[in-house]
């Protein structure tokens, strides 16, 4: 059996070399929703002076930004603590900073007050971002263009990255051969439980699977 830890983008750099997206040629929608057209990187740290400027012209003198790491951008204590219509203000200044971003699809802020998040088989972006909006996550999730990523900043410039909400990037594989045990050729696409993979290696070695419910997904499902 052969798996990874979670899915992947697409190099930006290799939206104009021929033969490189496969999955472009066809004529029907790819089903992962892997880019064809554009593509590009976004440093959310980098854009921090910038989106600190805009706070300040928002609500006035004083440090509102603290941070951007992929996905979020996170205030300060100082901006947390502000009286809800001026911290509403600066969301949706930072907001509308944050959208006028050539790679940048959206920014989500965090509901407030905090709203229950819909059951997993709701896969729309709105259910997708509720769940990744775990209590130390920042308050605006940012939601990149098609072809467009967030930098890690382990090797700026360099590598891809994996935390949209597209399929590719939530998309995990599991490979598994086993002649006379598992079907050869067999090709499944629609979703699967976490549990798959224990259950799985768990026939195959005949080893007792634990007699629980399949696990709930993770508040961070989109990292």
């Amino acid at each position: 059996m052969l798996s990874a830890d979670h899915g992947t983008g697409v190099l930006p750099e290799t939206r104009g070399l021929a033969g490189t997206r496969p999955w472009c040629a066809g004529t029907q929608p790819d089903h992962f929703e892997r880019p064809c057209q554009g593509g590009g990187r976004i440093d959310l740290a980098r854009l921090v002076p910038e989106l600190g400027a805009v706070a300040q012209r928002s609500v006035g003198p004083g440090q509102w930004v603290l941070a951007g790491s992929n996905p979020y951008v996170y205030l300060t204590r100082a901006a947390l603590a502000l009286p809800i219509e001026r911290r509403t203000q600066l969301v949706q200044a930072l907001k509308a900073k944050l959208e006028a971003h050539p790679g940048i699809e959206s920014a989500i802020a965090r509901p407030e007050p905090p709203q229950p998040s819909p059951p997993p088989a709701d896969e729309s972006l709105a259910a997708l971002v509720c769940r990744s909006f775990a209590p130390d996550a920042g308050e605006l999730y940012v939601v990149s263009r098609p072809g467009w990523f967030l930098e890690t900043g382990y090797v700026p410039g360099f590598g891809v990255n994996h935390g949209s909400h597209r399929l590719h990037d939530r998309s995990v594989p599991l490979l598994a051969r086993a002649p006379g045990r598992i079907p050869a050729s067999r090709f499944v696409t629609t979703p699967q439980s976490f549990a798959v993979f224990t259950h799985t290696v768990s026939q195959l070695l005949g080893i007792d699977a634990p007699k629980q419910a399949c696990p709930a997904p993770s508040a961070r499902e989109l990292r």
